[in-house]
């Protein structure tokens, strides 16, 4: 968690003051920052920081959830997503296919052509809440079929 923290801290403070931005913070619950896209003044990015500060890993990773969330808002164009797991519900649900995330990001963006850059965790050590070949399907996928780039954070 906190190499995705300090990932998404230097994705905010490269921030152009004009571009509008959000947060989705997500585990077991997933907390937008902001109920829409703000502009991204010096002051707006200095409490955006303060929030990624107070963000922790309590529970499983929705990311199916998170997705959702961001494409309820239809004005954003660009997804940075980072993520330090593979997707997953509370038992007995388990693991969520990267193929289900997919299908739902391919019918959400299909006319909107949102960019999705994703981060995360090449060289994770599999365990049993950890698929790493099924977390980089995903991520990989996202950003290949969303004319983004993968970039690995190292372990």
């Amino acid at each position: 968690m906190t190499r995705v923290k300090n990932e998404l801290k230097k994705c905010i403070a490269a921030l152009d003051p004009k571009t509008k931005f959000n947060i989705i913070a997500f585990s077991t619950t997933v907390k937008p920052w902001k109920p829409n896209l703000i502009v991204g003044t010096a002051q707006n990015k200095q409490e955006a920081l303060a929030f990624v500060d107070t963000m922790t890993h309590d529970g499983w990773t929705y990311t199916d959830d998170a997705f959702k969330t961001a494409f309820e808002d239809k004005e954003f164009d660009t997804i940075y997503f980072l993520s330090d797991g593979q997707p997953m519900k509370t038992p007995p649900t388990g693991a969520v296919p990267a193929e289900t995330i997919l299908e739902f990001v391919r019918n959400a963006n299909k006319v909107r052509k949102v960019k999705i850059n994703t981060f995360g965790f090449a060289n994770a050590k599999n365990s049993p809440n950890m698929n790493v070949q099924e977390m980089m399907k995903l991520l990989k996928g996202l950003a290949d079929e969303n004319q983004g780039k993968f970039t690995d954070i190292y372990w």
